[in-house]
């Protein structure tokens, strides 16, 4: 604490201002109007679809048992399979399209494909790119070997050993530590 205000000093005497904090208010606004909108368009949706089914199927009123499990009435669930396969295990509907005679032979190839213009993402930061030069009276080259050159990290040149060998004093304190710890009955840096 005498560090921080001897600090605090030093600076004050540097910049020639004292610094003198005032104490915040009450904190935050509280009992502020908050405006109401009505109730939420999703919530309203949502209140007229547990009324329909309601209404169509019963309300609901699911129980727990003796074991806090739901006892979930068989009208709100789907206990049927699923209608795009048929009882014989056939798909009826929505039926996948035939295997090709060879299944080896090549996809389809050359097929049309829309033409929307170029992306506008693309097209402002080729902007932004062309404002820039223009600014600076600087062509914005990348990717060329000149520029590979011209911005290489020569660190990446170096190999380095993340697995150095200890030196030979580290290694002795080490063992030193360890017999100190089992000596003293007590384990240095680590808790008790």
């Amino acid at each position: 604490m005498e560090a921080e205000k001897e600090n605090i000093a030093k600076v004050e005497a540097k910049l020639g201002h004292v610094f003198t904090p005032e104490k915040a208010g009450d904190g935050h606004k509280m009992n502020y109007v908050v405006p109401n909108f009505g109730p939420d368009p999703d919530m309203i949706g949502t209140a007229r679809s547990i009324a329909g089914a309601q209404n169509e199927l019963g309300a609901w009123n699911p129980t727990q048992d003796e074991n806090g499990f739901w006892n979930v009435p068989s009208t709100m669930v789907q206990v049927e399979s699923d209608p795009i396969v048929s009882s014989l295990g056939k798909i009826t509907q929505y039926k996948y399209p035939d295997l090709p005679d060879d299944p080896w032979a090549p996809a389809k190839i050359n097929y049309p494909v829309p033409s929307y213009g170029a992306d506008p993402d693309m097209v402002g930061t080729l902007n932004s790119i062309s404002i820039g030069e223009k600014m600076n009276n600087h062509k914005f080259i990348m990717g060329t070997a000149d520029s590979k050159a011209k911005w290489h990290n020569v660190a990446k040149d170096t190999l380095y050993d993340y697995h150095p060998k200890l030196d030979g004093d580290v290694i002795v304190t080490n063992r030193n530590i360890g017999a100190a710890e089992d000596a003293l009955g007590y384990t240095y840096g680590g808790s008790q």
